[in-house]
Formats: C-alpha cells, sequence, structure tokens
C-alpha cells in the first residue's frame, strides 16, 4: 500500500544511533560523510542478478551543457552537475531505500527479493539518496523540506520546511519549492544539516535541525547556490554549489568560514585533510587542503574512490590506481623544496656575498634540485597501474576490488592491476552504486535497480504502474476540455480533486504539465496512487494537499484552471476569483470552475510591454514600455533551454524577443519558444543558415508584428505563425531587388508592413570561430553595410501594391530606425563596392550623411552630413529615435586611451541640431571585451548613453532619481554587453545579470538577481510585467552555479 506524507507525525521515545553503528550498511550516499565510495567488505566475485526493479525514469534537474567553447578552444564540454541522474540508493542487511526524482516516491525494498515494503510520496521530486540512522532514513525534496520517517514502516516523524514560507514555481518542468533541498544530507551526533535554495536573491539557507523533533538548532542565510551532496569532518561542513566551487561552513553555527578555489562542479570526496572536487569543464578534480589557502593539485578525473591507502581516478579515457600516500609525501616533498629553492634563489640575489658563502648556496641548491626530481618521479611511480576503459560513469572500492560501471556493463576489477575479475550486464548506464552484506545495488539512468548476491535469482519485478490503462470520464467530458485548452503545452491547475480522473484524462489528452490541489487527505492518496498506476504520478501529474483556500503557487503560471469535483458534478469549487485571477496565464489562460457558465477567458496583462525587435521595438530605444516592472523581483520561473542549444555566449547573437505571453529565442540555427509565464518549451523550429554573429555591428533580422514573427534567412524572409510555429509565408529578397545576388539583411515587421534591407551575401558575420571573436571585441570593428532598403505591405498572402525600393549610398545596418512614418539610417553619400563589410574608417571617407525616408512610400524628406565630430567615430555608431527626437551614438578612442562616447540629438522632422554632448567612459584602456560599444536607451525622457544618463530634451547630464549632476553608471563587474530597460529599471551584465533602479535612491544601488553568467549582449528583457533572461552563457566555462533560462516578476503589495 502507497503511504504518503499525511501520516500524523507520531511522538515516539527512540534512541538515535550514529551513522557507523552498521558497519555493513551503506547508510548514505558514498557510504558516509567524506563520500570516499569505500567500504571494508568484500566482493565474492561469484554474485549473480538477483533481482531487478523497473521504477519511474530519473527526471534531472538541469540540461545538458554547451557542446564547445570557441573562446577556450574547448570541444566536448562535461556535465558538472549529474548528482541527479540515477535514483541512488542507501542498503542495510535487510532493506534499501531510494528516492525519486521521477515520481516524487521514497521506496523501502526488502534487500533481498526487492519486493516494495512501503512508499513515501513527498510533494516534490527526491533528488539525493536518504540517510540511514538507527532506525530512521531522512532525506530533503524539491517540496523544500526536510523529513524524517521511521525507516521501517515508511511513518512520518517529522518534516521541516527551510524557507520562509510555502511558495511554488516551476523548475525545470516540475512544481517545486522556491527553496528546494537540493544538496543531500548529512546526519551527525543527533544532528541533521540541511541546505535550502537556489538563488541568493530570494533566499538561500542553511540549517541544523535536532534530529528528535526537526526543531532549529541553527540556521543562516547564505550567499551561494547550494548544489549536491554535503560532506563534513569534525568540525565543518563542505557544501556544493553546483557549477561553482565548494564552500566550507562551520558545523557550529553555520557561518561561511572558507570558500575552495577549483574547476567547479558539484563532485566531491573529503579526505584526510583534503578536499577533492570538480569535475570541471574538462573532467578534472581539485584538490584543497582544509587549513592553507590555495589550490594543491588538479589531474584529470571525474569521478574516484578512495580505500585507506589508494585512491581511484575515474576519467573519460580509463581508471588509474594512485598510491596515495606516496603520493602525498612527494607532493609535500616538493613544496618543501620549492620554497626552499626560491628561498636560496632570493639569497643568491643578494649584493655582498662571499665566494664561500655563494658556492655553499649553490650546492644546497644542487641538493635541493635532486630532491625535487626525485619527488616528481615518486609522483610517477605512485600510479600503480592505469587501464583504459572508456565511457565508465562511476567507481566504488571495496576491500578486495573496485566497482565501476558504464552503457550496459557493471564490473569489478582488481586493485592489483585493474583487470575484469567479474561482470554483469544491465539495462541502461551505472551511474550509482551501493554494497551492504554481499549484495551489490547498481542503480542506472533508465530507472532500472539491480540487485547482485550469491542468493538465488528471483523473478524480475514488474513496473508498479501499467500505462494501457485509459482514464474513463462522463459522456462528452473529455472533448469539453480539448476545446477549452487554448494552449497544448504548459500547466493545467486541478482543484478539488476527487479522485485524479480529470487530471489523467487531461495528461493522456494533451501535453500539459498538471498540479491537482485537495484539503482531504484521502482524497490526495487516492488520487496519487490512481495516476501512478497509470504512469502519469511525477513528471506529468502531481497531486498536493493544501489546506488553505490561498494556493502557495507563483502568478499567472496556469494555463488552464478547473475544478474537477465541480466538473464531474460532484462539488463546487473552492477556489475564489482573487487566486485564480492571480495565478491565470494573462494571454492564453482558461478557467472553468462551473460545468454551468462559460470558461473565462484571459485577454492580455494591463501595462505589460513588448520586446518585439532586436532594440526593442523599431525605433531601436531598448526599452519595451514596461509599466509593471520595478527591481523588487520575485523568482517566476527556471528551466530550459540550457546551455546546449545556445549560441556561444562570446559569439555575441541576436536578442530574444517576447510578445503575446511568449519568449522567443534564437538558438544555434534554430528556434525556441517558451511561455512567458511558466518556461514551458511550446515549440522549435531549425532554420538552417540563419544564424549570424557580432550583432552590435549588425541590424535585428527577426521581429514580430500581433500573431506573426518574421525571420531573415540568407536570401529571403520567412512569416512564422507564433502560436504553433509553422512557416506560412516565404518571400525571397529578389522581390524587391531583382537580378542581383543579394541576402535579405535587416527585417521588421509592422502593422502588417514588412520591411528589410538587402546586403552582400559575405556581409553579416555567419561563421563562428575564436578568431571572429577575438577580433570583434576589440575597436575599429567593421560594420555590415545593405545596398538597398525596400517595404511593402502584405495582404493576406501575397505583397502589396504600396512596394518600394531605396537604392543611395552604403547602409550602415546598425542605424537603421523605425519610428512612425519616418524611416532613418546612416549612410555613405556615394555607395562602395565590395564584401559589404566595412570600417568607420573606410565608410567615412565616402562622407557619411542621415538620411530619413518615408516609411510608406521611401521618398526621402530630409537628409543631412554626419559632423560636429560624430565623423570621428570609429567603433560603432547607432541610432535611436523617441517622439521629437533622433539619436545618434558613436565613440572612438581619446588621446589617454580612454573610451570618448559621442552623443546627438536631432528633430526627427527636419534634421536639425536639438543637441550635443561628449563624454569619457572614464577607464582607460578598458576596451578589450568590447565595452567600448554600447547601445543606448531611451527611458522615459532618459537618454542612457553608457555610462552617462542624459535628459533627453535638454541634453542636461543627470543622476538616479533625476538628480542633475555628472554621475556615471559603474557596473559591478564587467561592462560589455549592453543594456535593456523599462519603467525606472535598467538590466545588464555584470558579474551577474542585474538591475539598476534609478528611482530608488541618489547613489544607485545594484542588485543581482541570479549566480548565473550573462549573456555578452542582449538577453534580459523587462517586458510582459517580467522580467526574461534566457540562458545565455553557452561556452562559459567559469564557475557561475547555474547554467539557466530563468524569468522574474515584480512582488505584488503584500507579497
Amino acid at each position: 500500500m502507497r503511504t504518503t506524507c499525511f501520516v500524523s507525525v507520531i511522538a515516539l521515545s527512540f534512541t538515535v544511533y550514529s551513522d557507523d553503528s552498521d558497519s555493513s550498511a551503506w547508510s548514505s550516499y558514498r557510504a558516509g560523510m567524506g563520500r570516499d565510495g569505500y567500504t571494508s567488505q568484500k566482493f565474492s566475485f561469484s554474485e549473480t542478478q538477483t533481482w531487478q526493479r523497473h521504477l519511474a525514469v530519473p527526471s534531472p534537474a538541469w540540461t545538458s551543457p554547451a557542446q564547445r567553447s570557441y573562446w577556450q578552444q574547448l570541444e566536448g564540454i562535461q556535465p558538472r552537475v549529474t548528482d541527479d541522474w540515477v535514483n541512488h540508493v542507501i542498503a542495510d542487511q535487510s532493506l534499501v531505500w531510494l528516492g525519486s526524482s521521477g515520481d516524487d516516491t521514497v521506496r523501502c525494498l526488502n534487500a533481498s527479493t526487492g519486493v516494495k515494503a512501503w512508499s513515501f510520496v513527498a510533494d516534490g521530486p527526491v533528488r539525493y539518496a536518504p540517510v540511514l540512522v538507527g532506525k530512521l532514513i531522512f532525506f530533503g525534496s524539491d517540496d523544500g523540506f526536510v523529513y524524517c520517517l521511521k525507516s521501517e514502516t515508511g511513518e512520518l516523524v517529522w518534516r521541516k520546511r527551510l524557507g520562509p514560507r510555502d511558495w511554488r514555481i516551476p523548475g525545470n518542468g516540475r512544481m517545486i519549492s522556491l527553496w528546494p533541498v537540493r544538496t543531500g544530507l548529512v546526519v551527525d551526533n543527533d544532528i541533521v544539516y540541511a541546505t535550502a535554495g537556489l538563488y541568493p536573491s530570494q533566499g538561500v539557507y542553511a540549517a541544523a535541525l535536532n534530529v528528535r523533533d526537526g526543531s532549529f538548532v541553527w540556521q543562516q542565510k547564505l550567499n551561494v547556490s547550494p548544489q549536491g551532496y554535503m560532506l563534513s569532518s569534525e568540525t565543518m561542513l563542505f557544501v556544493p554549489t553546483g557549477r561553482g566551487n565548494p564552500v566550507g561552513l562551520d558545523r557550529a553555527t553555520g557561518r561561511l568560514i572558507k570558500s575552495f578555489s577549483g574547476v567547479g562542479g558539484a563532485f566531491a570526496v573529503l579526505l584526510d585533510n583534503e578536499l577533492f572536487s570538480g569535475p570541471g569543464n574538462d573532467g578534472t578534480l581539485t584538490s584543497n587542503t582544509l587549513e592553507a589557502s590555495g589550490r594543491l593539485a588538479s589531474f584529470k578525473g571525474k569521478s574516484m574512490a578512495a580505500s585507506p591507502s589508494h585512491s581511484f581516478l575515474l576519467d573519460e579515457n580509463g581508471i588509474r590506481s594512485i598510491d596515495r600516500i606516496a603520493y602525498r609525501k612527494a607532493g609535500e616533498d616538493a613544496l618543501s623544496a620549492t620554497k626552499q629553492i626560491d628561498l636560496l634563489k632570493r639569497e643568491l640575489n643578494k649584493k655582498g656575498l662571499t665566494i664561500k658563502r655563494r658556492a655553499f648556496l649553490q650546492r644546497q641548491l644542487g641538493k635541493l634540485g635532486d630532491i625535487l626530481d626525485d619527488a616528481k618521479r615518486a609522483r610517477i611511480t605512485s600510479v600503480k597501474w592505469s587501464i583504459k576503459a572508456s565511457d565508465r560513469s562511476q567507481v566504488i572500492a571495496l576491500e578486495n576490488c573496485i566497482i565501476t560501471g558504464g552503457f550496459g556493463i557493471v564490473e569489478a576489477r582488481s586493485l592489483v592491476d585493474g583487470s575484469v575479475k567479474w561482470s554483469a550486464k544491465i539495462k541502461g548506464t551505472a551511474r550509482g552504486f551501493a554494497y551492504s552484506v554481499g549484495r551489490l545495488f547498481v542503480s542506472t539512468d533508465t530507472g532500472d535497480l539491480f540487485c547482485f548476491s550469491k542468493a538465488q535469482f528471483q523473478s524480475e519485478s514488474k513496473e508498479e504502474f501499467q500505462k494501457n490503462n485509459t482514464s474513463e470520464l462522463p459522456f462528452n467530458l473529455t472533448d469539453r476540455l480539448a476545446s477549452m485548452v487554448r494552449s497544448n503545452q504548459g500547466w493545467a491547475l486541478v482543484t478539488d480533486i476527487v479522485d485524479g480522473s480529470l487530471c489523467a484524462a487531461l495528461a493522456e489528452n494533451t501535453k500539459l504539465s498538471i498540479v491537482g490541489v485537495s484539503n482531504d487527505h484521502n482524497k490526495v492518496n487516492f488520487a496519487r496512487e490512481y495516476l501512478a498506476e497509470r504512469g502519469l504520478y511525477g513528471n506529468r501529474v502531481s497531486i498536493h494537499f493544501i489546506e488553505n483556500d490561498a494556493l502557495p503557487f507563483t502568478d499567472y503560471f496556469a494555463n488552464l484552471i478547473i475544478s474537477e469535483g465541480a466538473l464531474l458534478k460532484k462539488n463546487k469549487s473552492r477556489l475564489n476569483k482573487y487566486e485564480w485571477k492571480r495565478m491565470l496565464q494573462p494571454y492564453n489562460g482558461v478557467v472553468s470552475l462551473d460545468p454551468n457558465v462559460d470558461p473565462y477567458m484571459a485577454e492580455g496583462l494591463d501595462g505589460a510591454g513588448e520586446w518585439t525587435h532586436q532594440y526593442g521595438n523599431p525605433a531601436n530605444t531598448s526599452n519595451s514600455g514596461d509599466k509593471l516592472i520595478n527591481s523588487d523581483l520575485v523568482l517566476q520561473w527556471f528551466g530550459g533551454p540550457g546551455a546546449a542549444p545556445m549560441v556561444d555566449r562570446h559569439l555575441r547573437a541576436p536578442a530574444p524577443l517576447a510578445a503575446q505571453g511568449k519568449l522567443i529565442i534564437p538558438g544555434e540555427n534554430i528556434l525556441i519558444v517558451l511561455d512567458a509565464y511558466n518556461g514551458t518549451e511550446i515549440w522549435r523550429l531549425p532554420l538552417a543558415d540563419s544564424q549570424r554573429y557580432s550583432m552590435p555591428y549588425d541590424a535585428g533580422y527577426m521581429s514580430i508584428d500581433g500573431g506573426r514573427l518574421c525571420v531573415s534567412v540568407k536570401d529571403k524572409v520567412q512569416i512564422i505563425e507564433l502560436n504553433s510555429g509553422k512557416v506560412k509565408q516565404t518571400y525571397p529578397v529578389s522581390n524587391f531587388v531583382p537580378g542581383k545576388k543579394r541576402h535579405w539583411g535587416y527585417a521588421a515587421l509592422l502593422n502588417n508592413r514588412l520591411y528589410g534591407s538587402a546586403q552582400q551575401p559575405t556581409a553579416s558575420r555567419t561563421k563562428p570561430s575564436r578568431e571572429l571573436i577575438s577580433a570583434d571585441y576589440n575597436n575599429n570593428q567593421a560594420l555590415v553595410t545593405s545596398t538597398h532598403l525596400f517595404s511593402s505591405s502584405l495582404k493576406e498572402t501575397r505583397i502589396g501594391e504600396s512596394k518600394w525600393t531605396y537604392e543611395g549610398g552604403t547602409i550602415l545596418n546598425p542605424t537603421i530606425t523605425l519610428l512612425g512614418d519616418r524611416l532613418f539610417f546612416v549612410e555613405t553619400i556615394n555607395p562602395i563596392g565590395g564584401s559589404g563589410q566595412y570600417t568607420l574608417d573606410v565608410l567615412r571617407e565616402n562622407d557619411l550623411q542621415i538620411v530619413c525616408l518615408d516609411s510608406k512610400t521611401g521618398g526621402r524628406l530630409w537628409s543631412r552630413v554626419l559632423d560636429d565630430g560624430m565623423e570621428l567615430s570609429r567603433n560603432i555608431l547607432f541610432m535611436a529615435a523617441s517622439g521629437e527626437n533622433l539619436v545618434v551614438v558613436g565613440s572612438h578612442l581619446d588621446g589617454s586611451n580612454d573610451t570618448m562616447y559621442r552623443v546627438r540629438c536631432y528633430s526627427v522632422d527636419s534634421g536639425r541640431d536639438l543637441w550635443s554632448a561628449n563624454h569619457l567612459k572614464g577607464l582607460p584602456g578598458a576596451f578589450t571585451h568590447g565595452e567600448q560599444v554600447h547601445h543606448p536607451v531611451l527611458l522615459d525622457g532618459r537618454l542612457i548613453a553608457e555610462p552617462a544618463i542624459y535628459d533627453l530634451a535638454t541634453g542636461k547630464r543627470l543622476g538616479p532619481m533625476g538628480v542633475s549632476k555628472n554621475w556615471n553608471l559603474k557596473r559591478p563587474g564587467h561592462s560589455c554587453g549592453t543594456l535593456t530597460g523599462a519603467g525606472d529599471c535598467l538590466f545588464f551584465r555584470a558579474a551577474n545579470p542585474t538591475v539598476l533602479d534609478l528611482g530608488e535612491s541618489n547613489t544607485g544601488r545594484f542588485k543581482a538577481l541570479a549566480p548565473t553568467r550573462p549573456g555578452c549582449w542582449i538577453n534580459i528583457l523587462p517586458a510582459q510585467g517580467l522580467v526574461l533572461i534566457p540562458e545565455a552563457s553557452s561556452g562559459c566555462v567559469c564557475h557561475f552555479s547555474l547554467q539557466t533560462s530563468m524569468a522574474f516578476r515584480p512582488r505584488r503589495q503584500g507579497e
């Protein structure tokens, strides 16, 4: 019988045993608090498969890493967070326990037969192995709780929430706590150590809990993102931080006392006085001493196990055995000799040494050199054996062998020479091992659990669920559900759960993720059982017990809200109007809580802005116009896409777009569209040969108009239906520029009118390389140019009659700007032949002018020479327009090697001068990473030409709060990339994605939003009433804890 978390808390009198009370038990992940993966038990080499269980397939929290880094010239980046790729087990002489990220269930199995003894369902994925202490097990869940259960029965003893409140958001497709428990627990001396939370801006907590009742011993706020299995010495807790490096906490207080260096990664092992962590980007482990600062050593390896005397390192090519004692002594000898050599060399450099003293020092140097050479040789000879065995995933050590495995295989190898002494075939890839009382347990990424022992083979256990069961609903109710759904992907909230049948029908007939709620324990338990039998519980559907009328789910997440009780005509819905309106997706949400009332259809979010073009809109203001945005932000969702399909960050891809409740993300020759409010992927569309790089020097080639998305691909533009991802029309550039070989450059769709430019096929940068990155971050880069501009109205699927084409000089793509019935750009007075890429030095030799065309007819309204110092620009020319103001911004180096920014404001009606200004960056020499190229932001009467702020009407310098002063924006970190804005807020890349609220303080206060690496141009969009940050750190090899897409929303009043 399935047991759930809704068992009454039991008043118990019990004795708590220490972690090592049973030396034959594998009581925690990798056999202890040091995670060394060693047990003193012996393998017999005669084991055979005793039983096999098919369980839910694991659902890892994170997606795959990038394929490469062009800048680091690294192919095949290794994943750094892999702890939840399998369901790791613990075991003693009679029972086996494991959690599941696939169906949120902790199971206890009979160790001899694999038969289920009990199961317990949490309110979120259980990603880390439980810990066995005496007659209790402890584990954490993505629901934000730490649990204590009786190990033999599964009865709940206590559970403790570590975050400040019960609040749940979509996280990688699951409904989880804003403060999930993403570290394996440590239990020692009657204290449970745990962490909760991923985003320091939202609160991250470390806690010590009393093992008897879960009460706090201490709780500390952290400024890291804990992810991985925690480790512990007698005085310090070691907390992995996902893709980052571990930190050390004082066990007595939880205070941060040490940050470790390394290559990044969640794997860690504590041996004696050393902490090993990794595996970095290329499968490297780093060793740090606990007392001394700095790094001790780095070596190839993605996993390791350690006996009392030897370490066994697993890398992508094979396994090697190292005499750890000899290796450490050799390292100490080498370090001591090196220090003494340095001291002697310094003394030898002193003046006035006697000949005798100098000779003595040189003899000592020679002896120390010999010691150093001996130490180096000793390190080499400490490697006792090394064997090739590719694609092995994990390793543990027993007294007489090591156990390792990979795809389809598990094997025992000799400690003497690494030869195979035993092997067995398995299903899937072996990524988790445990050994207890003569039994080897193997977990695979397919959800299978194998037991090998000397006992007789048991019959293979069947799955707990039958996928062929279908749900039966009253006549026409299934059809009614299907007809009311406006989005087949996304989230459904089902209230007033009766039995789970409506949830099952939704899961079987849509692609929605479904969360059901009830205030009745019995109905929750029944529905979970019903859904589990159909193979739907977990990844597709989860059922939560919610006692209060106010539901703990984030705003705007639900595409569909229905009442199972009401639609099955069992009872009326308890959900009030304020709650369902708060949670409903604003653009395609549907609510049906009464079968006798027509469903409510959402129609948009008042005040929400859109990001429809490269720089926000056709006028290039880099301002969405969103009226809802402020700097007090709450995490809305996080998840895919991850780094794998994205453009390498250094190549500076085109900006994402956001409109109609959707987030449009340009990946590497692919478009990925998400629901902006819950992160669900709606569609993907591969677009071969569409990718362009170095977008600061090019024009936007995607735009949104209503429900249509236009994208230019080589010599044509495609019109794509935003809801479905289907290509509806394709228009070749030859429709506008016949008889010439051209590609479609600039593209914009506005009010049912199509705009574009024709450019040479070689104009845009389309081939990624390290050389491209190196060149495009420096000064005086070539701009992409066009030969023609054109436009036409669209009549149904055809080009309209009001078509025009303009041919003049060579048009600078980054300056093409559209405001109302005017189209602005900078061009040379006479055209230039060639590739279509030219530096500003070349372009100005042909004289530059600003041109204004009538956007409907293509007729020239006015033109003027680009002068007054703007012709000195060497790095970039950008243009933006708002109201009566046309702004041109450029930059070049001045005599002090600082970047000089030039700003000119003209009348949109006539081109006459309105005002001009110049300002320095104030950081001489800071121009090697793109810092000299910033696009302007026009923000409600202010012009931000980083680092200065101007009154757009007068050109007067401003600071935050509108105060008149020469204030410079100095980012707290990198200043490459450019700004986006809405309301009073600016968003940009610093060390992390950062917000500056210009209306919050006179001095300007920066807030880091996430422990992630932002993109190198634009990837933070304040639009749709959200701050949308799709993943843009692909190719980053630095130690940022998270690599994910995400969204924030402004905090509600009283929230």
